[in-house]
């Protein structure tokens, strides 16, 4: 018996690799699916028993949303790990625009879920805002965030542009 090649040893790598992708892919989908039904029951409770139909409405939108950025996340798995093949090299405007839908899609969870909770204070304890405010600031600070990272990255595609022509 021969010492392994190293070659064999990067194809079982990689092999392992979209495997475990595979696999963490498919878990996030099927919790996306699972929370879109959750999602679909809140409506269908809130319509057919008329109990808090605006709480029940916006718990649906925020979980649907949080489902969409599950989606959003195991589909930039399958495209970029296991589909697409490694270069040191990506272009930077696929990266761009993979960050910059996550990270909104993250800022619209994160504020709806803030709101629902403030409506929620709002009906009952005027002291309990102070978690939904907070909330709602870090969803300020994500979108805030990813204007400084568009800002910075526009500057370095015009100096890569400037350095090509």
């Amino acid at each position: 018996m021969g010492k392994p090649k190293s070659n064999d040893y990067l194809r079982i790598m990689r092999g392992a690799s979209k495997f475990l992708y595979l696999t963490v892919t498919a878990t996030l989908l099927l919790i996306a699916l699972m929370l879109i039904g959750y999602a679909l029951w809140e409506v269908w409770l809130s319509i057919s028993g008329n109990v808090q139909v605006m709480e029940k409405l916006l718990t649906a939108i925020g979980v649907a949303v949080i489902s969409l950025a599950l989606f959003d996340v195991s589909k930039y798995l399958i495209e970029e790990e296991v589909l697409r093949e490694k270069s040191l090299a990506r272009n930077l405007e696929d990266t761009k625009r993979s960050l910059s839908k996550f990270m909104t899609i993250i800022a619209i969870a994160v504020c709806l879920e803030a709101l629902v909770f403030i409506f929620e204070a709002g009906k009952t304890d005027v002291q309990t805002l102070l978690y939904p405010i907070l909330l709602l600031v870090s969803g300020v600070f994500v979108v805030i965030g990813l204007g400084i990272y568009l800002r910075i990255s526009a500057g370095v595609e015009r100096q890569e542009r400037e350095a090509n022509v």
